[in-house]
């Protein structure tokens, strides 16, 4: 009886070192503070890419789009259709040729609590493209019981896209 004591309680310790050695091979992705993944890293390797912040931005939970998406406004009329889309007026007049504006709409969440962050304006020589994460509610949060669409609005300086670049997407 001692002898398989003994058997089991090797065979456990091997099978724990085993399952140790398993995870230390392949190392778990590095989490936030609140528990979350954090934002993937860019893929040039040999430089680092600036982000552009924004000068001015708005955001709700009450847009009119159901679908995700995203629109540019370099003009006038462009500026009053992003704001059409989200049901308001625009706070103020774009500075055509001076400033760029971007659009970011979630499409319809279940609940309240959902909201976007635009980090900023990443421009390339190739391309440029607006950098943003969603802000979700946590899985114990007190939120509204109704559907929303979150949005943003951000509003750039042009001269951050270089000559030749496309504009954000």
């Amino acid at each position: 009886m001692i002898r398989l004591r003994r058997s089991i309680g090797r065979t456990a310790a091997a099978m724990t070192l085993l399952a140790l050695a398993a995870c230390a091979a392949e190392p778990a992705p590095p989490m936030t503070v609140d528990g979350a993944l954090p934002p993937p890293q860019p893929t040039e390797p040999a430089e680092r890419i600036e982000l552009v912040r924004p000068l001015e931005s708005w955001g709700g939970a009450g847009g009119d789009v159901d679908i995700e998406s995203s629109m540019r406004a370099v003009t006038a009329e462009e500026w009053r259709t992003l704001w059409d889309l989200v049901g308001r007026r625009p706070p103020r007049a774009l500075d055509v040729g001076r400033e760029i504006a971007a659009g970011i709409f979630l499409g319809e969440r279940p609940t309240g609590g959902y909201g976007i962050e635009i980090i900023g304006l990443r421009a390339q020589p190739a391309s440029s493209a607006v950098v943003w994460r969603e802000r979700t509610p946590p899985l114990d949060a007190v939120v509204t019981q109704v559907k929303t669409r979150p949005w943003q609005i951000a509003v750039f300086p042009a001269e951050a896209i270089p000559t030749g670049a496309t504009r954000p997407r």
